[in-house]
């Protein structure tokens, strides 16, 4: 299967659903609670890996951190993040923001650049032979030891309006023709093997921003090898 054929389908699927997606709020924000426990531990530079509209960036940002980084696959969310940000990066922000896609993610940044990560939902929005290969770009561009906080789709919780994906572990074919993946605890530690070791993971109820589907979640985090 064509990763980056994927991917283009991911695009559409959320510059459809830009300014929706923006104007929402999850459930409950492990992301919140993660970031209120180890924002002290956290060093600069920072990325947000599929930064969405800039929900994350801009709170961060407006607690005083401001060598933070972002990117998301979709234009349409990018300016919408760009815009939250403009008051803090200036400048900089068209560079510090961009549209990319993260296989791409060792062509955009330097090698070892980040200290801290954050991976929320974007995981899943691949293939699972797509998976690894992103893992590999993530810790490319991830100093030894780098902290990131991680959330995917669990397997426990499968769709029921979506049709599986031959060849594809864990891989679902929504109804508006994009993928999404979901994994067992086993198939994480198979895809993160040699790249980022598990500090803390756990299953863990949410609600889908848009559609208010109830789901569940790994949120856990991981740490460069």
């Amino acid at each position: 299967m064509e990763i980056r054929e994927e991917h283009e389908k991911s695009k559409e699927y959320w510059n459809k659903r830009a300014g929706q997606w923006s104007k929402s709020s999850p459930s409950v924000s492990y992301l919140s609670m993660f970031y209120e426990k180890w924002k002290d531990k956290l060093e600069n530079p920072l990325l947000d890996i599929g930064c969405g509209s800039g929900n994350f960036l801009y709170r961060a940002a407006n607690g005083g951190r401001t060598d933070i980084y972002g990117f998301d696959i979709s234009p349409k969310l990018v300016e919408i993040a760009r815009e939250k940000l403009r008051p803090f990066l200036g400048d900089e922000t068209e560079s510090r923001i961009a549209t990319l896609d993260m296989l791409d993610l060792s062509e955009h940044f330097g090698k070892g650049f980040f200290k801290s990560l954050i991976f929320s939902g974007v995981l899943q929005q691949t293939v699972f032979s797509g998976t690894r290969p992103t893992l590999q770009q993530i810790a490319k561009v991830s100093d030894s030891g780098a902290i990131m906080y991680f959330s995917t789709r669990s397997i426990s919780a499968p769709p029921e309006d979506a049709i599986s994906v031959e060849g594809e572990k864990g891989t679902y074919r929504l109804p508006g023709g994009a993928v999404k993946t979901y994994f067992a605890r086993e198939s994480i530690e198979e895809i993160i093997n040699g790249l980022f070791n598990i500090i803390e993971l756990d299953e863990k109820p949410q609600t889908e921003k848009i559609s208010g589907e109830r789901i569940l979640n790994w949120e856990g985090v991981l740490q460069r090898v």
